[in-house]
């Protein structure tokens, strides 16, 4: 993303800069004189109720230090199917839209189909020793490029509120994904169980 907004003046930070969205320390500094904020704050939990707790103080902060700063646009990445799958993670990403949508800053919120190296993480997140567990869930991957040159685009132009979602044409199924990932890569164990989960492709 960074090299599809070459032309602009472009800071990306973090942690490692010592900024820090979930405690706020460091954001007035790094969003002195922006024009536009992009947040990517991501912090994966299966449980639901932590998960809407950090996302929710991390949009404050956030939101917080755009307005104070004079910021003219927020754009924020999320993920297609938060409002249909309420749960875990998904739960979080929600209250972080539910937070900037409420907080009255020009907004635009992209949510896109999960990343092509989801099916890796999920199987390494939720591998028990020798076995792995399978989601039988369909899924539009895209490319994470694909989204970063998204996310420039919107960045570069007014708020829309809710951006158009992002997801490639064809469904695939996760459980299968997740297989061939565990077939091409001996350090994860052969998946063979199944758990039930909501689709999450556009409306």
């Amino acid at each position: 993303m960074v090299e599809a907004l070459a032309p602009h003046n472009v800071r990306a930070v973090s942690r490692r800069d010592g900024v820090d969205a979930f405690t706020g320390a460091g954001l007035q500094q790094s969003f002195a004189g922006a024009d536009v904020v992009i947040d990517l704050f991501t912090r994966f939990t299966f449980s639901s109720r932590r998960a809407r707790a950090i996302h929710q103080t991390e949009a404050e902060n956030v939101s917080s230090a755009a307005q104070q700063a004079g910021v003219r646009h927020v754009v924020v990445l999320s993920i297609i199917g938060v409002d249909r799958n309420p749960h875990n993670y998904y739960a979080g990403k929600l209250q972080q839209e539910q937070v900037y949508e409420a907080s009255g800053v020009p907004l635009t919120i992209l949510r896109a189909a999960q990343f092509h190296e989801f099916a890796a993480q999920v199987l390494d997140r939720t591998s028990l020793g020798p076995v792995g567990l399978t989601f039988q869930a369909r899924i539009q991957p895209v490319a994470v490029q694909e989204v970063g040159r998204r996310l420039a685009a919107i960045a570069t132009g007014p708020p829309q509120g809710r951006a158009a979602d992002l997801a490639r044409p064809q469904p695939e199924s996760l459980a299968e994904m997740m297989r061939r990932y565990a077939a091409a890569d001996c350090s994860f164990p052969p998946p063979c169980r199944s758990r039930s989960s909501a689709a999450c492709g556009p409306d």
